[in-house]
């Protein structure tokens, strides 16, 4: 750390009083010899001035208000007497700073800190190496935190350095050491850091990241933060998130629904028959019939083999006729007959005429008697043989009409 006595009389520039005022910080009396230096925390709390106030006064961005100087050198212990030389330090920087801006164009730089090795940090309070790293720019941070042991990165961290800080080094490490010193974070502080990391390094250090870690982390943020960080990974990552349980059905879901819908049917179609059965029951039935007539036909007969007939018929009720008979088509004719049976009787009335004959023979058999369907497959053969010519109506409705009195001549015995 710097070492000397702070001089208040060579400031002539932000930088140059940053660089004083981190060097009384670090200087100022402490009830032992042995104690560690005042820190920026223990001089928020003296002061009553905001943490992430008395660091931008140390950053060398930033000209730190008059009662902020004030504030600050009363905190470090400056006697009163001395504390006009800081006010008149501060004044100078404040009278000096447009000329220089408007001959350089620019404000003037971050103090840098003197440089020192990785394995000393590791060794500093986690408050001060925090106070430390803050001064660094963003990619030396990131040097420093990939650098220095996980554990003490982690407590660094999560000591206090401010989270947007924390982010900008974050976004600057490799996806897997970003991952890494995230996982060692405490779960809290680290899902604070991901929401504001940049979107690109965020979903990165997820898919870096043990799947059940990432959903731990996913589960915590704000369902909308945390849905565009899923629609970012790769697919085989989001699959692998959704497919092992690992979240709850409830968000499996919300995150699902919000992939536009070509994505949402491919991660659908690559989850077990089991989890996408899982997903569909307690999706919105609209939605869930989607992404259900989307599904490749075996997948589809197992998600609907595995439902109750009553959630089942539910579930196709929003399919077109067309749809339902090629997902029955699927099904065992015992299936398709329970199913068709818990759906409204004119509907299934609609879907047997759309069968073919040896089909609609075995679904017919296999389909439990029930009046209310009886009734209207009747009504159905009786629209069927309404023609003013019998011979206009087709050949196929005449031999529906024929099987449907079959069974219908079944059901009423």
């Amino acid at each position: 750390m710097s070492t000397g006595s702070p001089d208040p009389a060579s400031v002539t520039t932000v930088a140059e009083l940053a660089r004083q005022l981190t060097l009384l910080r670090l200087t100022a009396p402490r009830p032992s010899p042995a104690d560690e230096p005042l820190t920026l925390r223990e001089l928020s709390q003296i002061t009553g001035v905001a943490r992430s106030t008395l660091g931008n006064a140390e950053s060398g961005r930033i000209l730190p208000g008059a009662r902020v100087v004030h504030a600050y050198v009363s905190g470090c212990g400056v006697p009163e007497a001395d504390r006009a030389q800081w006010a008149e330090a501060r004044l100078r920087v404040a009278c000096d700073q447009p000329r220089r801006q408007a001959h350089a164009g620019r404000t003037t730089r971050r103090m840098t800190p003197p440089a020192l090795p990785p394995t000393t940090i590791d060794r500093l309070r986690p408050a001060e190496a925090a106070d430390y790293l803050e001064l660094l720019s963003p990619s030396v941070r990131a040097i420093y935190l990939t650098a220095m042991d996980q554990t003490a990165a982690a407590r660094c961290l999560s000591a206090g350095m401010m989270p947007y800080r924390a982010a900008e080094g974050l976004d600057g490490m490799d996806a897997p050491s970003a991952a890494r010193l995230l996982e060692a974070e405490e779960l809290q502080m680290a899902v604070e850091h991901l929401q504001l990391m940049k979107p690109a390094a965020a979903t990165s250090a997820l898919a870096a990241m043990p799947a059940e870690t990432a959903a731990k982390l996913l589960i915590r943020m704000p369902l909308k933060g945390a849905a565009a960080l899923l629609a970012g990974l790769p697919a085989e990552r989001t699959t692998a998130l959704l497919a092992a349980g690992m979240l709850p059905s409830s968000w499996a879901v919300e995150f699902l629904l919000s992939f536009d819908h070509e994505r949402a049917k491919a991660t659908l179609a690559a989850l077990s028959a089991s989890r996408a059965t899982e997903l569909l029951s307690v999706m919105p039935a609209d939605l869930a019939s989607g992404l259900l007539v989307g599904l490749p036909p075996e997948q589809a007969q197992e998600v609907l083999a595995a439902m109750p007939a009553q959630a089942a018929a539910t579930l196709v009720a929003e399919a077109s006729d067309e749809a339902t008979v090629g997902l029955l088509s699927e099904l065992t004719a015992r299936q398709a007959g329970a199913l068709l049976a818990e759906m409204p009787a004119e509907r299934a009335a609609r879907i047997v005429r759309e069968m073919t004959g040896d089909r609609r023979d075995a679904v017919l058999a296999a389909m439990p008697p029930a009046q209310g369907l009886r009734q209207a497959l009747l009504d159905l053969r009786a629209g069927l043989r309404t023609s003013s010519d019998v011979m206009q109506v087709p050949a196929r409705d005449m031999e529906v009409s024929r099987r449907i009195q079959n069974w219908a001549g079944r059901a009423s015995r």
